[in-house]
């Protein structure tokens, strides 16, 4: 199924968009207009939204008193089974949760951060605040490793759009009826200028650039303000945890492991610096790491000192300042 809906959605949007971004010029193409879309529509008929995926999870963007939101379908469950009708349903969590007695909401839930729950009557939508996440409640003497934020306002998603979803593919002289927005939602960096669409790559979230001819695919996240705490509406880079060097003290030398691009690249973080390290055109090959820099939960950093024969290492042919290209906080809108 989960393929399935990936190549729908590959037609939602035709051709994938990139952001042409080098050194001298950078440019734009918009979505191929000749292929179809697939939508999502209600039990009524009326079109939701067109088909995304955010994460791991296929659903729709929906916008509420000016958030963006992702909201998750499944297929409709029967009796605890999925049925074969293709027809489909909110994806809902317990209304009970794991957090102080409700639902945790989690920064990679979408854009602006959500959870629905279900009773015999509803699927609530619950958005959260423009603001930074908070601990869950513990018990006393307890500290809660659980992040959530608090919520700012809810959603009547059957009130709106009833059960159960179906899908349509919806040609371009109907391309109205693929709801308010047909097209992807734009990451913007902090200057308001645009990055590329935000789009879903092998289970993460990011933009597709295209640098010296070669398209690389750089994961976004909600920025982290402090250790584990993150805000609900600005983004950022992503650095990668674990990144290898030739160097024994991580201080030069680094190796481009496949982090999940067309052209593998590997960005790394260094205080409000993210420089972007893109592999050439040859093979991967084994190498010698003598170090690696790695980077816990909080975002503290240490370097590792240790010689270890690696496969699937590449050489960079080039580095790419993201934050000098693209400055921090990014934001997402349309």
């Amino acid at each position: 199924m989960r393929r399935l809906l990936l190549l729908l959605t590959f037609f939602l949007y035709g051709a994938i968009s990139f952001a042409h971004a080098d050194s001298h010029h950078e440019e734009r193409h918009g979505p191929d207009d000749s292929y179809g879309v697939s939508v999502v529509f209600d039990a009524n008929g009326k079109p939701v939204g067109p088909l995304v995926s955010y994460g791991r999870n296929d659903g729709v963007f929906l916008t509420v008193n000016g958030a963006i939101v992702f909201v998750p379908i499944t297929l409709v469950n029967v009796n605890f089974n999925p049925s074969q009708s293709a027809q489909f349903q909110w994806l809902t969590v317990d209304p009970i949760g794991n957090c102080g007695g409700v639902p945790a909401i989690t920064r990679d839930s979408g854009p602006r951060p959500s959870v629905a729950t279900r009773t015999a009557t509803e699927v609530t939508l619950s958005i959260a605040a423009d603001t930074n996440s908070t601990p869950c409640p513990a018990p006393p003497g307890q500290t809660s490793s659980s992040m959530t934020f608090p919520v700012e306002s809810t959603y009547a998603l059957l009130a709106h759009y009833p059960e159960p979803l179906t899908l349509r593919i919806v040609d371009n002289g109907a391309r109205h009826q693929a709801g308010d927005h047909d097209r992807p939602p734009m990451v913007y960096d902090a200057q308001g200028k645009p990055v590329g669409a935000l789009r879903s790559y092998m289970g993460q979230n990011g933009v597709f650039l295209r640098i010296d001819g070669s398209p690389v695919f750089v994961q976004v996240g909600h920025k982290r303000v402090l250790a584990t705490t993150y805000s609900a509406s600005q983004f950022e880079w992503t650095g990668y945890v674990d990144v290898p060097y030739s160097s024994a003290d991580c201080s030069a030398g680094v190796l481009v492991v496949d982090t999940g691009s067309p052209t593998p690249a590997i960005a790394v973080r260094d205080g409000v610096d993210v420089t972007l390290y893109i592999a050439g055109n040859a093979p991967s090959m084994e190498v010698t790491v003598d170090s690696f820099r790695l980077t816990d939960l909080a975002g503290a950093t240490l370097c590792e000192s240790l010689s270890v024969p690696s496969t699937g290492i590449w050489t960079p042919r080039r580095s790419y300042s993201l934050t000098q290209h693209y400055p921090e906080p990014l934001r997402v809108g349309y």
